[in-house]
This record gives structure tokens, sequence and C-alpha cells, in this order.
């Protein structure tokens, strides 16, 4: 004796996710980067949150020779090497002392790994990720948003410029001299 068999019925056109809790991580990149720095800095992001610590590690010192190839490209028509353009960058103030030793402490800690097998924990590759962060916000973001809030200022008087979309930011006014 046969049994009838019942059709498959699909109840995915049923089944809406509204919302996943926790939330994935997203990547966090700065604002105002030129594109190849904006890009690579996605990708270490996305290779660190895909939780490939080694090769994000790598990746950020990747976005850190971009970046500082953006902004000290040639010299005489020599490219310098990374530790150049960081001492050159802190030479002219470009970035603090202290963000120098940072891009100084990931270039070795990256140049070292790069040739042995050592595995990289989380934490170590998110704060190679902050130093990054931190180095591209202070390089690209902060020097883009100084130049649109003095252009808007310009434009607008200093109550025209708003921090957070609510609070104006009162900039003294440029002195003359």
């Amino acid at each position: 004796m046969q049994m009838a068999r019942t059709p498959m019925v699909s109840i995915s056109k049923l089944i809406v996710i509204e919302q996943l809790w926790p939330e994935a991580p997203k990547p966090n990149v700065p604002d105002y980067l030129p594109a190849d720095v904006e890009s690579m800095m996605l990708e270490a992001e996305e290779v660190r949150l895909g939780k490939n610590f080694r090769s994000a590690r790598a990746t950020y010192r990747t976005v850190l020779d971009i970046a500082t190839k953006e902004l000290c490209p040639t010299r005489r028509g020599k490219r310098l090497r990374l530790i150049d353009r960081i001492d050159r960058l802190a030479k002219e103030h470009r970035i603090t002392p202290a963000l120098a030793e940072w891009a100084h402490a990931v270039r070795a800690i990256t140049n070292e790994s790069a040739h042995t097998a050592e595995l990289v924990s989380r934490e170590e590759a998110a704060e190679v990720a902050e130093i990054t962060r931190m180095m591209l916000v202070y390089l690209f973001e902060l020097p883009e948003r100084v130049r649109l809030a003095s252009k808007k200022r310009t434009a607008n008087g200093p109550a025209a410029i708003a921090t957070d979309g609510t609070a104006p930011l009162a900039l003294p006014a440029p002195t003359e001299g």
C-alpha cells in the first residue's frame, strides 16, 4: 500500500526578518578620504570584521602606506619609505608626535608579523585598526571638516555652522594681520 505524498509547501514567503539582534558590526571608515585610501580602509575593516585578524593587521598597514603616499608622494623623484613619510608628516607638524609614534609602532609590528606565522588576536587587530582610523581622521577628515566649516561660516556667518545638526559651532573670527 502506497501512502499519498503531501506536496511540499514553502513558508519562506511567509517569514519576514525585520531586524537582527545583535546587529552585525559595520565597517568604521572616516569621512573625506581619497578614493584609494577609502577603498583600502573599507577592505581592512571588512577583513577584520570577517575575523581574519592577521590579514586585517597587514591591510591596515597598507592603508597607512597609501594614505602617507597621498600626502608625501616623492622627494626629488624618489619614493619615500613609510618610515620616512611618517617622519616627514611629523616634522611638518601634519601629525602629532604621539600619532607619529603610534604610526611607527604599527609599521614595526606589521612589518615583523608579515614575515612570521604569528597569530594575531582580535584585540591586536582592533588596536591597529583604531590607530589607523585616528591617523586618517587627523590627516584627512579633520582638515576637510575645518575647511567646510570655515567656508560655511564665511558664506553664512557663525550661526550657520552646526557640529551635530542642532548646536552652532562658535569659531573665532579670522584675524587680519
